[in-house]
């Protein structure tokens, strides 16, 4: 942001952390009960009714044991995990499903067992969180996280990013965006023939929404800048600038993942009381109005124009490519028509369950019932999904670890496709469905890999998931203000979504080895390069 600035010492601008969230535990149940009785009379199916009273099991048992202030203030992103699972598994499919004017178990074939193991897959983070708090308060946890966090402290983790860091650490994601386009010709490759090199590039590619995060500065800087006119102007261009780079790579995740961010951010705040909790001004509803109408009308019709177009973006140019797409967004019929398509179950693989794009994104119970659905026509567990699991793990540690270990592997053949594509080859047989990256669900996987040991696997490896997300954040001396690292929000979304569509642990419960072992160091250290770098250059142009 532009403006005149004037620097104050963040202190404690909120009083009672509890303020917001009391609030949002009481509209949350308001709303889900309400919800209960609009389903119960409008769709009193038995199947719908059961699923309506496991959601509300779900979230009384997300309310007592997570949502609290404690929780919350001592283990930060380890309980929003838990609490973005709850709201993507249990209040938006009953709140939302009802503003489409549908049942909450719509599209679902085996809607008994998606919310059952949702639920046994709450129960699970909560357990798990249970023995991380235990664990946490030993002596020897204590000391292992005072030692990591003071070795991440002296390599800054901690220290908060000024204006100028933000923009440059913005414009080498963005760079390594259009680097991907360039050798991948769309941006959803992940540029594994790149090698270490291409997951470098790749891992980049998120820092592309840092200058957003400057909007939000109480969040993760405990000394803010009060600026008496502040110039949206850049942002506003940067935004434009990101649209168009997702359109010529034919990605609505590019301009997508931007926006979820800083409204998962905003809400992370307001949980904290980083920002205020009188939402609920004109100003603020009013820019809640236009945001939601925004999501589910223009933004949302660009996403089905990108979708319709995404089958010619290997062959056409990037300014074809987005020509074309504004010729589709411009006709209201072509949309239209396949809104009606997509809703029609014309193939074995139908993944609808909400009719906006960008909500589905979000919560999408019919992945869970997919995969649960192909686990049934297998009826048993499967060694090749179990091997493969394996194969796809081990596939995603670079080179050099595989030969140190001595693991002979073919990662191209693991990495082509998704635990889906092969859950779905297994029950028809055919290769041909080996590399549509269909997006599987731990649930389904988990059942055909390795029964109801998913559960435990599951279980065994979020305690230091939880580990490792509750090091970034930390609390002002002697202040109760909590302050959230930068590499932390920009992989919000992920955070939220922990085992949901934003992030890679939505397949398998293995896949969280990944994440421990590569995904959350190699986010740091990338960070920690991004800020040492553009601290230097920040350096060069700011006055001394």
């Amino acid at each position: 942001m532009v403006g005149t600035e004037k620097t104050v010492i963040y202190t404690n601008l909120v009083r009672d952390r509890s303020i917001f969230l009391e609030s949002f535990k009481l509209w949350t149940k308001r709303l889900i009960v309400i919800a209960a009785i609009i389903q119960f009379f409008c769709f009193p199916t038995s199947e719908n009714v059961l699923a309506v009273l496991l959601v509300i099991v779900g979230w009384m048992c997300t309310d007592f044991f997570v949502l609290n202030k404690y929780t919350i203030s001592k283990y930060l992103f380890s309980t929003f995990i838990i609490i973005g699972y709850s709201i993507t598994q249990f209040f938006i499919p009953i709140v939302f499903t009802l503003f489409e004017g549908k049942p909450l178990v719509y599209n679902l074939k085996y809607p008994s067992s998606v919310f059952a193991h949702s639920l046994l897959a709450l129960f699970v983070l909560v357990a798990a969180h249970y023995v991380y708090i235990s664990l946490y308060k030993s002596e020897f946890f204590i000391y292992l996280s005072n030692r990591i966090r003071l070795g991440l402290a002296k390599l800054s983790l901690y220290k908060p990013i000024n204006d100028t860091q933000g923009w440059i650490i913005g414009c080498v994601g963005l760079m390594a965006m259009l680097y991907t386009f360039v050798e991948s010709n769309h941006y959803d490759e992940m540029l594994e023939h790149k090698g270490a090199w291409g997951k470098f590039i790749e891992g980049l590619m998120i820092y592309a929404y840092a200058p957003y995060f400057l909007l939000l500065r109480p969040i993760f800087d405990p000394v803010i800048r009060i600026t008496k006119k502040y110039n949206y102007t850049p942002i506003v261009l940067y935004t434009v600038i990101m649209i168009v780079v997702g359109l010529a790579g034919n990605s609505r995740s590019i301009f997508m993942k931007g926006i979820t961010a800083v409204a998962i951010t905003y809400f992370l705040g307001l949980l904290i009381n980083v920002f205020s909790y009188r939402i609920f001004t004109p100003k603020k509803i009013l820019l809640a109005v236009f945001f939601i109408l925004f999501m589910s009308g223009p933004l949302a019709d660009l996403g089905i124009s990108m979708v319709i177009v995404r089958g010619q973006r290997y062959d056409t140019s990037p300014v074809e490519l987005i020509s074309r797409t504004f010729d589709i967004y411009s006709s209201k019929d072509e949309i239209n028509l396949f809104k009606k398509i997509a809703t029609k179950d014309f193939h074995d693989w139908d993944e609808t369950y909400f009719e906006n794009i960008f909500l589905a994104r979000f919560s999408n119970l019919k992945f869970n019932d997919l995969s649960l659905e192909q686990y049934y026509k297998l009826n048993n567990v499967d060694v090749t999904l179990q091997n493969y699991s394996y194969e796809r793990t081990m596939a995603l540690f670079p080179q050099p670890v595989l030969n140190f270990l001595g693991v002979e592997i073919d990662k191209s053949h693991a990495l082509q496709g998704s635990y889906g594509d092969l859950l779905y080859y297994r029950t028809k047989g055919n290769g041909s469905d080996f590399g549509g990256f269909r997006v599987g669900h731990f649930a389904g996987v988990g059942m055909a890999s390795f029964g109801w040991w998913y559960l435990l696997i599951l279980f065994i490896l979020l305690v230091p998931c939880y580990f490792l997300n509750d090091l970034l954040f930390y609390k002002i001396k002697n202040s109760s203000q909590l302050i959230c690292t930068l590499p932390a929000l920009i992989s919000i979304g992920s955070i939220f979504l922990f085992l949901g569509l934003l992030s890679n642990n939505i397949e398998n419960p293995i896949a969280l080895i990944t994440y421990i072992v590569r995904g959350w160091p190699q986010l740091i250290i990338l960070y920690i390069l991004l800020y040492h770098v553009s601290r230097k250059i920040s350096n060069i142009f700011t006055t001394k």
